[in-house]
């Protein structure tokens, strides 16, 4: 008798020993978290210039990119010519990390295409408040070293959304990319880059379109997420491997809200998902998987508690 009450106690002993290694995921609660404040937290900052508008004036990115403004080009909404001084905010993006800080994808306006982006930059001037435009008919000019020319370059026009990201529009400018040479002002020597030409402020990217594969070869990607994630409190990312490619997982699934996708998406590329929410004002999640995609692919993550430096370096690193 007493064997056998020593043999059960141990067996009780062994099954309350096992349950507590059991992973059980704890909800957490999500209610008061904005994803906004994450991306207003991790953005670039603007590199800002000033100058006469009389003048011509040349910026100088801190990635050595140059932009030309001439004289007398900026007008205000109503078309009337601005004089006197006036600023530029400039954000220069040419890397996977830094797309994703500034919440930037790479799809055209109908979500069908997908662009390889070599550079990103927003060109936002002002004059005591009002944003400013390029008088209809001039231009200014962008020289980039940090873009080798290619026949199949194009230049992008973004439209943005009520909430970002923003989509991108050919411009249908047959010049507004060609090869050039600059001054590499670091070295003091020539290099080789390209030159954009625009009519137009505001969002612009250089990009090439991947090529399209048979309408039988694209998939949709889904993201499944525990209860509480939902487009309010959390952002997530496609991050091409093989490309400069960004695409965001921001259509709600048939199941709910917990489940997010993209459709039209090319099988076989190889990918890793990225996914941030924000629980409370300064307290983030993270999760991130590798992925090839492939029909109907859906991806569980459980994000995890993480520190916002630590998120911003892996961006860095992408």
């Amino acid at each position: 008798m007493r064997r056998l009450l020593a043999c059960l106690w141990g067996m009780m002993l062994l099954v309350s020993s096992c349950h507590k290694d059991i992973d059980v995921f704890e909800p957490i609660d999500l209610d008061q978290g904005n994803i906004e404040r994450f991306f207003d937290a991790i953005q670039s900052n603007p590199f800002v210039a000033t100058w006469n508008a009389a003048e011509e004036h040349i910026i100088l990115t801190p990635n050595n990119s140059q932009i030309i403004i001439p004289a007398n080009v900026l007008v205000r909404p109503d078309g009337v010519k601005v004089s006197g001084t006036v600023q530029a905010n400039i954000i220069e993006m040419a890397d996977k990390g830094s797309l994703v800080r500034n919440r930037v994808q790479t799809l055209t306006g109908t979500g069908d295409s997908l662009l390889e982006s070599e550079l990103v930059l927003s060109i936002q001037i002002y004059q005591e408040g009002t944003l400013l435009q390029i008088e209809p008919g001039q231009s200014i000019r962008v020289l980039s070293p940090l873009v080798i020319y290619a026949p199949n370059l194009k230049l992008f026009l973004g439209t943005e959304t009520a909430i970002r990201p923003l989509y991108w529009v050919d411009s249908g400018n047959a010049i507004g990319i060609q090869p050039a040479e600059m001054v590499d002002p670091t070295q003091n020597r020539i290099v080789e880059g390209i030159e954009i030409i625009t009519h137009q402020l505001g969002w612009i990217s250089c990009a090439k379109i991947i090529e399209q594969q048979a309408s039988s070869d694209f998939s949709v990607v889904c993201l499944e997420l525990p209860l509480g994630f939902n487009l309010k409190n959390t952002a997530a990312f496609l991050v091409m491997q093989d490309f400069n490619t960004i695409v965001p997982l921001n259509e709600t699934g048939e199941e709910g809200q917990f489940i997010l996708c993209k459709g039209h998406l090319p099988s076989s590329f190889k990918t890793e998902v990225l996914v941030v929410a924000e629980a409370e004002e300064g307290e983030y999640l993270f999760g991130r998987k590798f992925a090839i995609i492939s029909e109907n692919l859906t991806i569980n993550i459980v994000p995890e508690r993480a520190v916002l430096s630590d998120i911003i370096q892996t961006l860095e690193e992408l």
